[in-house]
């Protein structure tokens, strides 16, 4: 919806409660309007006031919770990443087309989630683009890796523990 609506129908409303509290004060007893009745308005009002604030609080407090889960999520992701490629470059020169494949599979999930066009909407879906057979690519590819001795064999199972678990 457009803002300057909203803006246009909050202003109305406000100012039609403003002359519809006029015409009530007008027509309203004289017992209505003492000092009892005022601060049993006010008493309700600032539990009003007080159950919004709460209100409040708990919502930013469940948005930061969700940011906060979210942002661990992608920090944990992005150091197995890097573990995965350090583990592959101390493998040796020959995985070397399967850490390009890594980064591009990184680079085209990048773009999935946060597309560099405003007008693309992020797409989170991760079997629409073919993620999940990019990952299996990489995974059977760090299996076929013939291992000259024990270190490079622990290195590849090492490797396929991360690829498995991204």
């Amino acid at each position: 919806m457009n803002p300057t609506i909203v803006g246009m129908i909050v202003f109305t409303c406000t100012f039609g409660g403003a002359l519809l509290g006029m015409w009530l004060r007008s027509t309203l007893p004289e017992h209505h309007l003492d000092a009892e009745s005022k601060d049993t308005v006010k008493v309700g009002i600032g539990l009003i006031a007080t159950m919004t604030a709460l209100l409040l609080g708990l919502v930013t407090a469940s948005a930061k919770s969700s940011f906060d889960a979210v942002d661990s999520a992608v920090k944990q992701t992005a150091i197995e990443i890097l573990a995965l490629d350090r583990t592959l470059a101390r493998y040796g020169s020959e995985t070397g087309e399967v850490r390009k494949g890594l980064q591009r599979a990184i680079g085209a999930r990048i773009d999935m989630i946060w597309p560099q066009g405003s007008s693309k909407p992020a797409n989170l879906d991760p079997t629409a683009s073919g993620a999940g057979a990019e990952a299996e690519r990489l995974a059977g590819a760090i299996r076929a890796l013939k291992p000259r001795d024990d270190s490079q064999r622990a290195l590849q199972s090492r490797a396929v523990d991360l690829a498995e678990a991204l």
